[in-house]
């Protein structure tokens, strides 16, 4: 049995002392472990409502006197293993920089004047939890101690003659208020090692389900994403994500030089490889597995037997919502327009050393402008190879440029350079247009009709001049 195990083991059975869950009160210091009871992010509503106010009270909240003036995202929170009573806890970060912090999850506290005993503490961010139980949608500090996530060799050879070793159906991922135990047929919480004192064990479960900021809150399984060391990874509970790395289409692999990406993303885990195995139920169970509280799909088996070794990497081509700003990247084939893109009459290829590039890809995308919208390419010669500094002036030569220009009067202009034209139905549309001189006027376009070289005339009577030749435009 691993160590890991062997302290797992001995915590939950009591053999051990730890500050975490300690039964005595903790030296004062600088920083202390607390549990989330309530956030409040609306303080304006919240304090009008008198029966909020009274209930903070039966809470037993101690600094009651700090009730009218609290910022927002203020918790209310308790000592880790301490009968003491509940505090606000201001957040530690302005108002610019607001972390996410949800009942149950424990977080960092600082007391300001911590040997004076102050009722002033401020927030910083929820703890780290160990592997097996941290989890960005809302990590339960009590599953760090889950017996079952590490079993023993007699455990794990029964595990694998039932055949739940590979689907970690042997793991109980449950709120209790503190380490398991067995007691008789039933398992229980270990009282005198309790997260939070004088509580009962599903009090967890209470805080996830019925507190009112737990109703403003969505529960639900979010894939991990792994970063390589030098990016910075901002993660929201929900499965957004923002990564300021460099260009990475799949699993962590060092990556070519000067290729600096921004990816943006919303709904990754699309797939089986990409999401890895939701686990059943949260809910409090007995040592048959009976439920006994609510169940609550929040989160993956973090179990290694079932480990998905591409859970939460970038999936071009499934997930949901995705703006990629890269510097070097090889956009078309990696989003997969390669076949199309040199299928073309005049193919377009990546570059063999990789373009910069600006991708949207979702179901639907909605541009919407005040006034105008521009899409223009400038002329194609002026691009430099990714390794190269030079920098040319882009405006040199406007005729080379091709457009298209939404105007806030309500025209719609499509402008190819001078040296191409404008194909409509296909790259490869050969068709001239015959048309005469056309007359515009109050968003209506009229023209003199058509003769033909008997000089009889195309729906109108009597002799007109005849038609020309649309010099920029083609059709299929």
């Amino acid at each position: 049995m691993s160590n890991k195990a062997d302290n797992l083991r001995n915590f939950a059975e009591g053999r051990i002392n730890t500050q975490l869950l300690s039964s005595s009160p903790s030296p004062k210091s600088t920083f202390a472990r607390m549990i989330v009871l309530e956030v409040v992010s609306d303080p304006n509503k919240d304090l009008v409502d008198e029966v909020r106010k009274t209930t903070w009270q039966s809470m037993g909240v101690s600094n009651m006197s700090y009730a009218d003036i609290l910022p927002r995202n203020t918790i209310i929170a308790k000592r880790v293993g301490e009968d003491v009573d509940p505090m606000f806890v201001f957040p530690f970060f302005p108002s610019h920089l607001s972390m996410p912090c949800k009942p149950g999850e424990c977080v960092w506290v600082m007391f300001e004047k911590p040997e004076n005993d102050s009722d002033m503490a401020f927030w910083f961010c929820r703890i780290t939890e160990p592997h097996i139980s941290d989890d960005v949608n809302h990590s339960h500090p009590g599953r760090s101690f889950e017996i079952s996530s590490s079993p023993g060799t007699k455990d794990r050879m029964k595990n694998e003659k039932e055949g739940t070793a590979e689907s970690a159906d042997n793991v109980w991922h449950e709120l209790r208020n503190g380490p398991v135990v067995k007691q008789g047929d039933d398992r229980i919480t270990a009282r005198e090692n309790v997260i939070l004192k004088g509580e009962d064990e599903d009090v967890f479960e209470k805080l996830i389900t019925q507190t009112n900021a737990s109703k403003l809150m969505s529960y639900e399984a979010v894939p991990r994403f792994k970063k390589r060391p030098g990016d910075i990874a901002l993660e929201g509970t929900n499965n957004t994500l923002i990564v300021l790395g460099t260009d990475r289409t799949g699993p962590l692999e060092k990556t070519k030089n000067e290729s600096g990406s921004i990816d943006i993303v919303v709904g990754r885990g699309q797939t089986d490889d990409t999401f890895g195995k939701e686990v059943p139920t949260t809910s409090i169970k007995d040592a048959k597995g009976k439920k006994k509280g609510t169940e609550l799909k929040k989160e993956l088996n973090k179990s290694l037997d079932i480990k998905r070794e591409k859970e939460g990497d970038p999936d071009f081509k499934n997930d949901r919502s995705r703006i990629l700003v890269s510097q070097l990247t090889n956009v078309d084939q990696n989003f997969g327009l390669k076949s199309f893109s040199e299928s073309l009459k005049t193919p377009i290829k990546d570059s063999s050393g990789g373009d910069a590039a600006i991708v949207i890809k979702t179901d639907k995308i909605r541009m919407i402008a005040r006034s105008d919208i521009e899409i223009i390419v400038t002329d194609n010669s002026l691009r430099e190879a990714p390794n190269k500094k030079k920098i040319k002036d882009e405006t040199s030569d406007t005729k080379k440029w091709a457009s298209i220009v939404i105007r806030s009067n309500g025209d719609i202009v499509l402008t190819p350079s001078d040296l191409g034209v404008l194909k409509l139905g296909g790259d490869d549309a050969d068709k001239a247009v015959l048309c005469s001189t056309a007359i515009v006027a109050a968003g209506q376009v009229t023209a003199p009709p058509l003769t033909d070289t008997m000089g009889g005339s195309l729906g109108v009577q009597g002799a007109q001049p005849t038609g020309v030749f649309a010099k920029k435009v083609v059709l299929k």
